[in-house]
């Protein structure tokens, strides 16, 4: 600091002379010195003057004026924008009068600035890394001797050195007109709105500490469309520049992801749920290679159904399509429930998609160089190796290896034609015949069949590109041969989606990564025709060798480029594997390889191979608490993810539904065992409690290879007859589980199912309804069935939720047991209520049985069907025409199919056979359709289908029937007899009708609705409750042995009806009575009409039988008389006539207007009629129990009805003989005179003498004149 100086200069001399600039920055900074304009005395200190004393004024000559003194000015010279990390000074100078006593530099930044003054005239500073703009006032503060107080102030921009990108790209899936586009790397965000097209154009600018940080692009759709959500996750900032050339700015024909689509969202959501943490380009395209291409497709079919198509919304509580997308339940169900709504539409999306160029690239115009074709999902599923030289040849390699003799682009499809058939399949079989049985060569030997599946075309279609790798869609167009010959009949997939790789991408692996652990390598291939590879074990050596734990084998290793070697030789294999790692995994790696098989160093031949390598983590233990728990197995094999539940004591179920065999649990030797254990002596069955005759027959080994969090991967073997000669291993493989310390259920979650699991309810349809839920692997799908009619569904907040057309279903876990679960099945918007509560059994044997009747007809004798669950998987049929007691059963929905098992055996002649029966719920009531094969020495001639229309009643869960009900007599049809039961506290009787000799009995109900009664000879009378009829019960008896029941004779239905006294007069059988096989119907079967006299009429005929009263009873009859030579109403010299018709009716209950007679023939037949009497006798009309009649007019003329081979006919005397139409109780019918007429019956004109007819035009109505009067004939007896 200057102090008592004085100094006075020009100013610009001054100035010039004193300007340092020490700036180092780049030339983008703006460092020219900027000198400040100069500051006037911005403060005046006060000085206190000395007291003088004042003389009289004196004349005083007048001096010449002097200048007055400049004040002191100061200005700042330095730049005004500096970039950060750069070195600069500002440098003060001024002018004017005076002394300057002190200086001082300040400045008004938060930034650490430390300044350096080099003198009083300078300061020297840096600019720290920023990472935003920022604007300084740096101020110099100067007084002088006279204190007055200068200040000047000169502001300095800190640049952030940053680098900028313009990318232009475009929002839809359909264009998302006016999405708001976000674009983020690190901290930096810009915000664009899209054009009415969905393009968008966003000039990026970071600090140069972000050029390694992503860029995502986030587009959220306007207020037109707030449902979409998409984004696009691509490279670093700094490879993206590059990307983008010269003119910096990137287009999807640079980098494809610049365009936000349900494409990249879709491939965004399957980033996220990988394992792989995107940090830099290596690991996102290390994941992007991962990522599954059916997987990718099917969730951006799901965005743009949602967005493009009507009539599909976002399911409740998922915001946005990047959520849905995000959520695998959520995703899969509404995946589910679009295919089951519209298949066809699914479909039809998806091909928009990949004819979309905005939403797929295909910037793949030829095939040229090495690549895999491999699902990266799976390292259990057929991989393939394909090289290609710029000529289109080259050679594909599966099970085997053959030379492409030519590539053709066909319709956007590359086309591969192979020199000879590429095989991708081959396994063996027993042959058998259409009814499932071996087919035996002459030695009795089951023939083997040799499958093989191969192709000499591929083709290959370019789905979609990104960085190194491309979803393509693979057909090998292969056909099916059996042992040489076509098999026209297979069905298989022969068109599946593939990753195609170019093989300088694949993971790279270092010598350092290899060396000096125990690796385990389990090999895939798709030749089921050997058993499977044997797991290597080995250890990788520095010296280039590797050491296996099978010392027959040797082997050296090196790296390649791309891949790394191993080379195997012994005294029965030379051979050599060469791999190529398509993912990471725990402890390991997926892998593609091609093996070559050698002789000598000429290759022989050479297939592909997939599978997983994993380095068993050293010094690993594992204690009881690790293991007990839950274990989601089989992560990365293609088949269903199964569910181990083990207990602290280590024992072992599998998920909610299925009971294994390997039960028991053991930790021994650091090693896991699941043990299996027979009783082979009290009946061979798995003992899964212990006891003296349990034999250990088998086990699970499973060693820990290696643990991180909660990933567990294991080497697993299943070992057969351990510790005897007879031991095998069936089968091994390394496993990936993931765990979990619980093992209980208390709600649903999907680790719970396998790939099907399967409950049964309790049902009376001859089966168990079965319950399945099933999760596709492949497809990522989940639905659950009822009776096979299936839905798609989702795990929700711990509940399996699906809907049924427009209704939310939801089943919640209530309970579990080691049979079953309880749930609630239940509409969403109602509830759950206490009916909506059912048992799903998980154990087929342990549902309780039962038998279902279906009632052909509302007649109280309806012939019926009977479907009776076996305690196998089959069911019996007891049918009207025959019984079978095994059938097959399928459900399909409401449709129930049995099928009867296989012919094996045929008798010789006609004879039918009950081949299939359907049962199908109609509204309230079931159709079964019956199939009848005939067949004639062996070989069916004819089929005959049949169907009736049923009502269905469950035995033991139909009505509730007290027993106190049941309490005293009933009276009972069964055939043509008829019985008294007694019913009592537990106990009865059983007495003939009209009879006094009884048999006891003791009796109870089961279930409500089966009366069971058993007599002293052990017989058993099962009465099956079907129909409550007021005054007494519909029934199905089976007569049987004790307990446990077995029916010995066919089922009977009928009536039992509740005895009443009732006292019948001779007048209160006058009238009209009305004969029906049940109240419920409205159709009667015969009408009788007794006059006073006791006349009986038939409708409008007379009856051949006559009726009279006797001793309190009501009887018909009819004799002949052999004296006479003629029929007569009764006789009464017996020896002399014959009884041709003789009925007494007994009544026995009566309900309102419908009376219960039991009617007794001459031959002690006894029928149960029901009986109404008709108010208006023939209101009515005319019923086909009419049909049949003559009757006289008043010339005597026969007017007479009746059926021939055209149909019902009337004649009309003196006018022909007319077939008519019978309709509402009217004849219609067309006379000769070509007229229509109507003829009914005059209703209450029926007297014991005749009955009116009308006869009118049918277009006009009955008057006086259409009336026509005709008589009866007379008895037969008159």
């Amino acid at each position: 600091m200057y102090t008592n100086k004085y100094y006075k200069m020009p100013i610009w001399v001054s100035t010039v002379a004193s300007i340092i600039l020490m700036g180092c920055g780049s030339s983008s900074s703006n460092n020219e010195t900027q000198p400040n304009t100069p500051t006037a005395v911005v403060d005046q200190i006060p000085t206190t003057p000395e007291p003088v004393s004042t003389p009289d004024p004196q004349p005083e000559p007048q001096p010449d004026p002097q200048p007055e003194p400049q004040p002191l000015t100061i200005t700042i010279a330095g730049p005004s924008d500096v970039e950060e990390k750069t070195d600069f000074s500002l440098v003060m100078d001024f002018e004017g009068e005076g002394k300057i006593k002190s200086v001082n530099w300040s400045h008004d930044s938060s930034l650490d600035l430390a300044m350096s003054n080099s003198s009083d005239h300078s300061v020297s500073l840096t600019v720290p890394d920023i990472t935003q703009d920022h604007s300084v006032n740096f101020t110099v503060s100067v007084i002088d001797d006279s204190e007055q107080k200068v200040e000047q102030v000169h502001s300095v921009s800190f640049k952030r050195i940053t680098k900028s990108l313009s990318v232009k790209g475009v929002v839809t899936d359909s264009p998302v007109p006016h999405a708001q586009v976000s674009l983020r790397v690190g901290d930096s965000r810009v915000e664009v709105e899209a054009n009415e097209l969905g393009e968008y154009t966003a000039a990026l600018e970071v600090d140069e500490s972000e050029v390694d940080e992503m860029l995502k692009v986030v587009a959220l759709g306007s207020s037109a469309q707030p449902d979409v959500e998409f984004v696009s996750q691509l490279g670093t900032f700094e490879t993206l520049q590059a990307q983008a050339g010269e003119d910096g700015i990137l287009t999807n024909n640079e980098n494809f992801s610049v365009n936000v689509t349900n494409v990249t969202t879709a491939e965004y959501a399957l980033l996220q749920r990988g394992l792989i943490k995107i940090t830099d380009d290596k690991t996102l395209r290390n994941a992007l290679q991962s990522i599954d291409g059916e997987s990718l497709l099917n969730l951006a079919t799901i965005i743009k159904v949602i967005v493009d198509s009507e009539g599909y919304n976002l399911p409740d509580g998922i915001a946005s399509t990047l959520e849905l997308v995000s959520n695998e339940e959520k995703s899969n169900y509404f995946e589910n429930m679009v295919r089951a709504k519209d298949k066809a539409h699914f479909e039809k999306v998806k091909n928009l998609i990949l004819e979309d160029d905005n939403l797929v690239a295909k910037q793949q115009t030829s095939l040229q160089g090495e690549f895999i074709l491999h699902q990266p999902k799976y390292y259990n599923q057929p991989a393939f190796n394909l090289s290609l030289n710029e000529s289109g040849k080259g050679e594909f390699v599966t099970e085997n290896t053959v030379a492409v003799s030519k590539v053709s682009l066909l319709n956007d499809q590359f086309v591969l034609e192979l020199a000879e058939p590429a095989i991708f399949y081959r396994s063996s079989r027993e042959k058998v015949d259409e009814n499932g049985w071996y087919v035996l060569d002459e030695f009795g030997n089951p023939i083997i069949e040799h499958i093989v599946r191969k192709s000499s075309k591929l083709t290959l279609d370019i789905l979609h590109t990104n960085q190194s790798s491309s979803i393509v869609e693979l057909n090998t167009h292969a056909k099916e041969f059996i042992n040489d010959e076509h098999n026209s009949d297979a069905d298989f997939d022969t068109l599946r989606v593939y990753k195609l790789s170019d093989k300088r991408a694949a993971q790279s692996v270092t010598a350092e990564e290899l060396i000096d652990k125990t690796w385990l390598i389990e090999f895939r291939d798709n030749d089921f025709t050997n058993s499977d590879r044997a797991v290597e074990r080995l250890t990788f050596n520095a010296d280039g060798t590797a050491t296996f734990d099978n010392q027959a084998l040797q082997a050296t290793w090196q790296l390649e480029d791309d891949s790394f070697v191993i080379n195997y030789t012994s005294e029965q294999i030379d051979r050599q594997v060469e791999f190529w790692l398509i993912k990471s995994s725990i402890s390991g790696f997926y892998f593609v390889a091609q093996e070559r098989h050698l002789e000598g160093e000429t290759v022989k031949s050479t297939n592909s191979l997939s599978g997983i390598m994993v380095a068993k983590q050293a010094n690993l233990t594992v204690t009881q608490e690790q293991i007990s728990g839950s274990w989601i197995g089989f992560i990365g094999r293609g088949q269903s993810l199964h569910h181990l539940r083990i207990s602290e004591n280590l024992d072992v179920k599998v998920g909610i539904s299925e009971r294994t065999s390997y039960f028991h649990g053991k930790l021994e030797n650091n090693r896991f065992y699941r043990q299996r254990f027979s009783d082979e002596t009290n009946g061979y069955h798995t003992c899964y409690e212990l006891s003296q005759y349990c034999k250990l027959n088998g086990y699970m080994e499973y060693e820990f290879l290696a643990i991180e969090d909660n990933h567990y991967i294991v080497y697993r073997k299943v070992v057969h007859e351990p510790n005897t000669e007879d031991e095998y291993i069936s089968s091994e493989g390394i496993l990936h589980y993931i765990y979990a310390s619980g093992n209980e259920y208390d709600e649903f979650n999907s680790l719970m199912f396998s790939n099907s699991s399967r409950f049964y309810v309790e049902s009376a349809l001859g089966q168990s309804p079965q319950i399945n839920v099933r999760q596709d692997r492949i497809t990522g799908s989940s639905t659950i069935s009822f009776d096979d009619v299936v839905y798609p569904m989702a795990i929700v907040e711990g509940n399996i939720e699906y809907s049924i057309d427009d209704t939310l279903m939801r089943v919640s876990l209530l309970n579990e047991t080691d049979s079953f679960i309880e749930v609630c099945v239940y509409q969403v918007s109602i509830g759950c209520h206490e009916s909506d509560k059912q048992l799903w059994y998980t154990k087929y044997e342990e549902m309780p049985k039962a038998t279902s009747y279906f009632l052909i007809s509302e007649s109280n004798n309806s012939q019926y069907y009977a479907i009776e669950q076996r305690w196998d998987e089959y069911v019996a049929l007891d049918h009207p025409i025959d019984t079978v007691s095994f059938m097959d059963i399928e459900v399909s929905g409401s449709k129930i199919v049995l099928t009867a098992r296989p012919l094996i055996s045929f008798v010789d002649g006609y004879f039918e056979n009950i081949s299939k029966v359907e049962v199908e719920e109609r509204g309230d009531k079931f159709a079964i359709t019956t199939t009848v094969d005939v067949y004639n020495l062996g070989k069916v001639v004819d089929t005959l289908v049949s169907e009736q229309i049923t009502t269905r009643v469950d035995a033991f869960h139909g009505m509730q029937v007290t027993e106190e009900t049941l309490y005293g007599d009933w009276i009972i049809t069964l055939g043509s007899s008829a019985y008294t039961y007694h019913f009592a506290d537990g106990v009865g009787t059983k007495t003939l009708f009209n009879d006094e000799t009884p048999v006891e009995f003791t009796w109870e109900m089961h279930g409500g609705n089966v009366l069971s009664l058993t007599f002293s000879d052990t017989s058993v009378e099962r009465f099956t409750l079907t129909r409550d009829d007021n005054v007494g019960f519909q029934f199905i008896r089976e007569l049987g042995s004790i307990y446990p029941f077995r029916p010995t004779q066919f089922r009977q239905t009928g009536l039992m009806i509740k005895s009443q006294q009732i006292d019948f007069k001779q007048e209160d059988y006058v009238g009209r009575w009305l004969k029906s096989q049940s109240k419920e119907l409205d159709t009667f079967d015969s009408a009788m009409e007794i006059y006073e006299d006791m006349t009986v009429h038939l409708g409008v005929k007379t009856s051949e039988s006559q009726g009279y009263f006797e001793n309190g009873q009501f009887k018909q009859s009819l004799h002949y008389d052999h004296n006479q030579d003629r029929y007569v109403k009764w006789c009464t010299d017996f020896s002399q006539c014959s009884i041709y018709q003789a009925y007494s009716y007994t009544p026995v209950a009566r309900d309102e207007d419908h009376v219960y007679f039991i009617r007794e023939s001459q031959f002690n037949a006894y029928e149960l009629f029901l009986m109404r009497k008709q108010e208006i006798a023939f209101e009515d009309g005319f019923a086909e129990f009419h049909i049949n009649f003559s009757l006289l007019g008043s010339n005597n003329e026969v007017w007479s009805g009746g059926y021939d081979a055209n149909g019902r006919y009337l004649y009309i005397p003196n006018r022909g003989q007319f077939e008519y139409s019978l309709k509402n109780g009217k004849i219609f019918i067309t006379l000769d005179d070509g007229y229509d007429y109507v003829i009914e019956i005059v209703p209450q004109s029926n007297t014991v003498d005749g009955i009116t007819f009308c006869m009118y035009q049918d277009s006009k109505t009955c008057t006086e004149e259409d009336k026509v009067r005709l008589r009866y004939f007379h008895p037969y007896f008159d």
